[in-house]
């Protein structure tokens, strides 16, 4: 505080006229003979090499909640006063863990197509919601991914069913994509109206939340065990909750790297290797990193 109120001071003396600035020193920028004048140099030439780059970025455009009306691309199949940002273009998506043409083959590879990042192991469309590390909004959102719980709104009464947010009207209404509702690999468009959205779940990219699964590992006293229980491991796995891991046993299921890990041995008995979760949550993490970088 004393600093600053020394800087304030010569401040008013330089307002005033009355700074001396071989005995005062200089104040802020305003130093034309020291150190002052250096760092306006400094900064000048940060501007300067700044304004020759490209000049400052914008920040980050706010997406939630966000309304688009007009411009974009319109095909014979989009429904007369909406449009997508970008064509669709099926023939560069790939299968992964998702089956081809079916609901989440397609949001997984729409959502790479415009620049959102979604989970190569998510289970199901109806599963998606619960996925581990996304933030979800009922807002509607536009390049989201919208899970439907099984049966809600006509989604397949087991495995529910997952489309992609391609517009959000300023009414309210909303423009979704989606594949196999008129046949497998079929690409179909539907309109909700604001008042038939009610309890839909929208499904955000959010790369911040996704390293943030803080799990802590307890070592066992005394446990010499390669394998346990969904109890044991997360007695291993400090701050693990029942939710996050069963997630995380439908994506190891799912990747025939690490489905040889999860076993089970009866109706509810699972059994999981802890070498094997512990490297599946590190091969997790790095393929994370990886599509952000």
């Amino acid at each position: 505080m004393k600093t600053f109120k020394v800087q304030d001071d010569k401040a008013q003396k330089f307002a005033s006229g009355s700074l001396n600035t071989s005995t005062d020193g200089g104040v802020y920028f305003t130093d034309t003979s020291g150190s002052g004048k250096r760092r306006a140099e400094t900064m000048q030439k940060l501007n300067t090499y700044i304004d020759e780059h490209g000049g400052t970025p914008k920040a980050p455009e706010q997406t939630t909640g966000k309304t688009r009306d007009g411009g974009g691309v319109t095909t014979g199949d989009v429904p007369q006063g909406y449009s997508l940002t970008i064509e669709i273009n099926t023939s560069s998506y790939t299968g992964l863990s998702y089956p081809w043409g079916q609901c989440t083959w397609f949001v997984y590879n729409r959502g790479k197509e415009v620049g959102v990042s979604f989970g190569e192991y998510m289970g199901n469309g109806g599963q998606w919601m619960n996925a581990p590390g996304y933030q979800t909004t009922h807002t509607p959102t536009e390049h989201s991914a919208l899970s439907f719980s099984p049966r809600q709104a006509g989604a397949d009464p087991t495995y529910g069913h997952i489309a992609f947010v391609e517009q959000v009207r300023s009414d309210g209404s909303i423009l979704i994509s989606e594949s196999n509702v008129k046949g497998l690999g079929v690409i179909s468009y539907r309109t909700l109206m604001q008042k038939q959205q009610n309890n839909l779940l929208m499904l955000l990219e959010n790369r911040k939340e996704l390293f943030m699964l803080k799990l802590k590992y307890v070592p066992v006293e005394n446990c010499k065990a390669e394998w346990g229980d969904k109890l044991a491991l997360m007695k291993r796995f400090e701050g693990l909750k029942l939710k996050t891991l069963n997630n995380l046993l439908t994506e190891m299921r799912m990747n025939p790297q690490f489905k040889d890990y999860v076993i089970n041995s009866g109706h509810r008995t699972v059994w999981i290797n802890f070498e094997g979760f512990l490297n599946f949550l590190r091969y997790r993490q790095n393929k994370r990193f990886k599509e952000v970088g």
